[in-house]
């Protein structure tokens, strides 16, 4: 287990801050925004859980929590990262010293973000649950290692826009996606 709180007050702290009247060009309109400076006061906790009931077997617990306060206006601060929570599984199978298996799976859920100041082009987009599953396989032959890997992100397809995504406005992130990777290491050596 490990957990930290934290509190910083940053002095002069740079943001983005949106203007009351958007860009208007021959394309359309566009958020404007204007670089900022304030006194600011960030403070929250991260912590992880993670225990092994098998020792082959992991379990992974964590979360984020973040609050930054605009100590000049004492409102909340624009473009802060929302809360998120998330749980997952590891399995590692050695079979032997020269094959390696794993499989896991993440559920992160991402809060919508309630602490915002007055005068975004939007509010904020609402909370979203996201599920990924990555497989891989490694084998050792004398002195090279192939490693193959699959990762699948978005399993369930989920329609979502993140807080600090500046295309927010326009477009939703990608939905499913799946990654193939083929590592080849030369003259590897474990450790």
């Amino acid at each position: 287990m490990s957990g930290s709180f934290f509190a910083n007050y940053i002095f002069d702290f740079i943001y983005l801050e949106p203007q009351p009247e958007p860009i208007l060009t021959i394309r359309g309109a566009f958020p404007y925004f204007k670089y900022k400076q304030t006194d600011a006061l960030l403070y929250g906790t991260d912590a992880t859980l993670k225990f092994f009931p098998i020792p082959s077997l992991a379990f992974l617990v964590k979360g984020n929590f973040l609050i930054g306060k605009n100590k000049s206006t004492n409102t909340c601060l624009i473009n802060m990262p929302s809360n998120t929570l998330g749980m997952g599984a590891e399995y590692v199978y050695n079979k032997n010293e020269r094959n390696n298996f794993f499989l896991d799976i993440n559920y992160n859920y991402a809060f919508r973000q309630k602490r915002f100041p007055i005068g975004d082009y939007a509010l904020p987009p609402d909370g979203y649950s996201l599920l990924d599953l990555n497989v891989g396989y490694s084998v050792k032959m004398k002195k090279q290692k192939i490693a193959l890997s699959l990762a699948f992100e978005n399993i369930t397809n989920t329609k979502y826009r993140d807080y600090l995504d500046r295309l927010r406005y326009y477009a939703d992130l990608p939905g499913f996606n799946c990654t193939a990777r083929v590592n080849y290491f030369f003259n590897y050596k474990s450790i």
